[in-house]
């Protein structure tokens, strides 16, 4: 059997529709994340394959700046398609495509419509 052409079964579960209170509870973060001198968040995949990075804390571009919030604001990166919505707190860098931007201070309404316009979260 070849290793390379073996069918993966990479279909993950979905939560579904995320509720607000379900994001703040992701951007919280785990004890060990927390604890860490530089938070760093895992990217939010969604239903449909769409995908996004998400950070929260005292370094990042989110309010408030602390690392248990909630949060208000926060800084996204790196969608896996561009999203028109995020396009206004788009940290504007030449030459740099809308899937490698960063977006500052990204109201959290936004971050929940778009996560759940693309199926909500996979588990």
């Amino acid at each position: 059997m070849n290793l390379f052409s073996a069918r993966v079964d990479t279909e993950l579960p979905c939560m579904g529709r995320i509720s607000a209170a379900m994001l703040q509870e992701r951007l919280y973060g785990s004890p060990l994340r927390r604890s860490a001198d530089l938070k760093l968040l895992p990217r939010l995949d969604c239903a449909d394959g769409f995908s996004l990075s998400v950070q929260a804390s005292e370094i990042h571009s989110s309010q408030p700046k602390r690392r248990d919030g909630p949060y208000s604001h926060v800084k996204c990166a790196c969608p896996s398609e561009t999203v028109p919505s995020l396009m206004p707190s788009t940290l504007r860098e030449d030459g740099i495509p809308p899937e490698q931007s960063v977006y500052r201070n990204v109201p959290i309404e936004i971050v929940h419509s778009i996560l759940n316009a693309h199926g909500g979260l996979r588990a």
